[in-house]
């Protein structure tokens, strides 16, 4: 079952970032705050270390921070 919950969430940072990616692509430059768009490149860059993480699973701590770092930016931004 392990297993199973691994790669679920490995599957669910591949959507999540190919999701941020497309969001930051939609930005407008003279529309969009600057937070918002490091928010959303911190959350991109943490998911796709996420599902890189199976590779090299010492890089956890460092993925998590980038992640988590990324969401609260995005709350507070907004």
């Amino acid at each position: 079952m392990d297993e199973a919950i691994k790669y679920l969430n490995v599957g669910i940072a591949i959507v999540g970032s190919l999701v941020a990616f497309g969001a930051l692509n939609k930005m407008a430059h003279d529309r969009t705050r600057p937070c918002i768009a490091l928010a959303m490149l911190l959350i991109a860059v943490g998911l796709g270390g996420q599902w890189l993480g199976i590779v090299k699973s010492q890089w956890g701590h460092w993925i998590d921070t980038a992640t988590f770092g990324g969401i609260v930016v995005l709350l507070l931004a907004t």
